[in-house]
């Protein structure tokens, strides 16, 4: 049992049942700093987001006023899930490559979303960055046997798409083509986001022009 000593009056007490306590004494969570029901609950929602980073997604909190001058939270995290395996699906080879997915990290291994969810940031930056702007990625046919937890991923690209002609508006005495070349900008090129962002960056030293505002429309054809 733990507990945290708020004021004279005020006590705020966690109780772990099993080898719970162990679980919730390495999340190192700082105690809250009033023992209401609302503290209570946020704090019990954060400690429940914790354990389920490290992998124990069965686990459970409740929480209740023992007398008028304490609040005891009842921490269940259960077992800690396993990965029996996550399999690339459809992602393409190269953005594979490019995202540095190692299938023996999610084989037979803990599971954790540190190591899952940079992974699927990875696959959206790098399709964004390479003509698939509105690509998502998400988890197929998923698996769970007891704790393990198997799945496969789903990558939907959304349309392929292009950097057009640069259209330029107000009085700049400079051909359109050479300045998309200066920004960046290559019509016929894969829509790159990195890019796009970079444009105010690469035209900032040309004194001769301001830049108030930059824009970008996604037409068919």
């Amino acid at each position: 049992m733990l507990l945290h000593t708020l004021s004279v009056a005020q006590r705020f007490v966690v109780r772990p049942d099993g080898s719970s306590g162990e679980v919730f004494n390495s999340l190192n969570l700082p105690a809250p700093k009033e023992a209401d029901s609302l503290s209570a609950l946020r704090f019990g929602l954060q400690a429940l987001h914790a354990m389920q980073q490290q992998g124990y997604l069965n686990a459970t909190l409740s929480y209740r006023l023992h007398n008028p001058d304490t609040v005891v939270l009842w921490v269940h995290a259960g077992k800690p899930f396993r990965w029996l395996f996550l399999k690339p699906g459809n992602v393409p080879t190269p953005l594979l490559v490019q995202t540095g997915l190692n299938e023996l990290k999610f084989t037979n291994r803990p599971f954790q979303y540190k190591l899952l969810m940079p992974l699927l940031e990875n696959v959206i930056r790098i399709s964004e960055n390479s003509g698939y702007p509105f690509a998502s990625v998400r988890y197929d046919s998923v698996r769970v046997e007891g704790e393990q937890f198997a799945a496969t991923l789903d990558w939907q690209p959304g349309p392929f798409i292009e950097f057009g002609p640069l259209d330029v508006q107000g009085k700049v005495r400079v051909k359109p083509a050479w300045l998309a070349a200066a920004a960046g900008l290559r019509p016929g090129k894969p829509f790159s986001e990195k890019v796009w962002r970079q444009v105010p960056d690469r035209l900032a030293h040309f004194e001769f022009m301001t830049i108030s505002a930059t824009r970008i429309l996604f037409r068919d054809g």
